[in-house]
């Protein structure tokens, strides 16, 4: 008998027949904690949803949320209806959902779905990691009207979701989806968010010489979306949080940017690019391969950027495909965001893997 967790989706565009399709494929699992990712279409009936799946599944303890696409599988279900649903077993007493407020005890690994528009995100990231020390994975709900969250029923809380201890195994993985071009610069004049000099230089002049010297070996580098990519120190690879332009004045030559700038703040520049994403996904999933040690996968969680997807691959699933393809059997769940959550950072443009087993 298989010990992968029990799931099941649906594409049906009404709401009713999508759960109850749902329903019969899952039966009565022997779980006690449920996934549940659906998209927008079926935001207005997210409440009537999960009752109605904890009433036939028995199985009380629901977390996820809502979005624009969800990950069913090999399939992504992105702009049209979906529901994808997970339910694992793990040890009672080793996990512990929350809506804002977390208790003590579970301090192994948390999967959060937070509202983008809480302007204390950041911080609130910071302070769950610092009570609970877990290390944190997830994402923003992405949904146009804020969204729905589940945490046991529909959370109330910016931050919501479900918390584990030690006896829960999961490897987690994270892939990045932009290329860096250029070497490290550093912040030597700003205002607030708007880099005015790098290295001494006008901010833009920088990036002009950097695009530049890139083409020459990628003539396409110029068609592509352009970021800045700031480099992480404290961890055990190459990493790096990616930031958006927010405008660019040619004028003045400078460049603004979706993050607070400081003095000695260090930047690259980086371009969102899918062949580049997808070697990525394959070092990720190697990676995660070989932590496993040889450990069967039970199910998964991925979250992924909005940007992504068929955004970034087309239209036939290619990421999700992959991912599935690494892990065989075992489910994969989740939803495209608004920003990704590893290790209580916000991302942005990235995959975030997380395989229970």
């Amino acid at each position: 008998m298989s010990d992968v967790f029990p799931s099941a989706a649906s594409a049906e565009a009404d709401w009713a027949l999508a759960v109850e399709a749902c329903i019969e494929h899952l039966g009565r699992p022997e779980g006690n904690l449920g996934f549940l990712y659906l998209t927008d279409h079926h935001a207005r009936h997210a409440a009537a949803i999960r009752d109605r799946l904890a009433a036939a599944t028995g199985v009380d303890q629901w977390v996820g949320t809502t979005s624009p696409g969800i990950a069913a599988g090999h399939v992504e279900l992105f702009g049209r209806p979906g529901i994808a649903t997970m339910v694992a077993k793990v040890p009672e007493g080793s996990f512990q959902v929350f809506d804002g407020k977390s208790g003590p005890g579970a301090d192994w690994l948390g999967v959060v779905h937070a509202d983008p528009s809480d302007p204390a995100l950041v911080d609130g990231l910071t302070a769950l990691e610092d009570e609970t020390g877990a290390f944190l994975i997830g994402g923003l709900t992405a949904s146009a009207e804020r969204g729905m969250r589940f945490a046991g029923g529909v959370a109330r809380a910016a931050l919501s979701g479900v918390l584990f201890d030690e006896r829960v195994p999961v490897v987690t993985g994270l892939t990045q989806g932009c290329n860096i071009f250029g070497p490290v610069h550093m912040v030597t004049d700003f205002e607030r968010n708007v880099a005015l000099t790098l290295d001494g230089r006008p901010a833009l002049a920088v990036l002009e010489d950097d695009l530049r010297t890139a083409h020459r070996s990628d003539p396409k580098i110029i068609e592509r979306p352009l970021a800045a990519a700031l480099p992480l120190t404290d961890t055990d690879r190459a990493d790096y949080l990616v930031r958006d332009f927010t405008g660019i004045d040619r004028k003045r030559g400078v460049i603004g940017l979706s993050v607070m700038l400081h003095q000695g703040m260090r930047l690259q520049f980086c371009a969102r690019d899918a062949h580049s994403a997808l070697i990525d996904l394959e070092r990720m999933l190697g990676d995660v391969k070989r932590r496993l040690e040889g450990r069967k996968p039970k199910g998964a969680l991925y979250v992924s950027c909005v940007a992504r997807g068929p955004n970034l691959f087309g239209p036939d699933s290619k990421e999700l495909g992959l991912v599935q393809k690494a892990l065989g059997e075992a489910p994969v769940v989740g939803f495209f965001a608004g920003g990704e959550i590893s290790a209580a950072r916000l991302y942005t443009y990235t995959g975030v893997l997380a395989v229970f087993c």
